[in-house]
């Protein structure tokens, strides 16, 4: 999958209350190709996302029109940067694990269908936990999904003073893989050994049958 990561900005937080964190994500646009735009065939076709994250609700972008719809819309969410939060941060992963899915919806009339999703990580919050992180996503069909219909551009920012729990999270996870390596790596010199005893006691035993076949 596509992913760009163009600049990293150091962004002004939100004012929010001591001790209170929030994690904002912001969907700029959705920019569709020709070819999906001829498929809805309108020159205009109203959009929206929707998606949801962590523990909350499904949240929604205003509607706006194609084939660029800009949204500009931010999503505020109060976080406590526990280990149950932290851990579906840094396992939010696009390639694989619990990445954010994006719906993009098409308003025809009064109803809307499904039209493109795309994913997105957000694992690099852990690494860069006070800048304003922008990518762009590729949008897939939802009735085809090898197929690109357009894409996504975005971006997230985590609005603490707590910086200091997540450096203090990312090195004890750090700690538990090791130790959780170490104990891997133990147990199969472990296993090693066994079979090479038990090579060694076979190989006494055939030494022994052999001298008895001479006598």
């Amino acid at each position: 999958m596509y992913k760009n990561y163009p600049y990293r900005e150091a962004a002004t937080s939100v004012h929010n209350a001591s001790g209170q964190s929030l994690f904002e994500i912001h969907i700029q646009k959705v920019t569709l190709t020709q070819e999906a735009l001829l498929s809805l065939g309108v020159p205009q076709p109203k959009l929206f996302a929707a998606w949801s994250f962590y523990d909350h609700q499904m949240q929604y972008t205003p509607m706006a029109l194609g084939p660029e719809a800009v949204f500009d819309s931010s999503a505020f969410y109060k976080v406590r940067l526990d280990d149950s939060f932290l851990d579906y941060v840094s396992s939010s992963s696009a390639d694989g694990g619990s990445a954010i899915q994006f719906d993009v919806h098409h308003v025809v009339s009064n109803d809307c269908e499904l039209f493109g999703a795309a994913s997105v990580s957000l694992a690099e919050i852990i690494e860069f936990p006070t800048n304003k992180l922008h990518g762009s996503v590729m949008l897939y069909s939802a009735k085809n999904k090898d197929r690109v219909v357009g894409t996504m551009d975005y971006w997230f920012k985590l609005h603490t003073a707590a910086t200091s729990r997540i450096s203090q999270w990312a090195e004890h996870k750090k700690e538990v893989e090791r130790m959780l390596l170490a104990a891997a790596t133990a147990k199969k010199v472990a296993a090693a050994a066994v079979v090479t005893e038990a090579e060694l006691m076979a190989g006494e035993e055939r030494a022994m049958l052999l001298e008895e076949q001479k006598v």
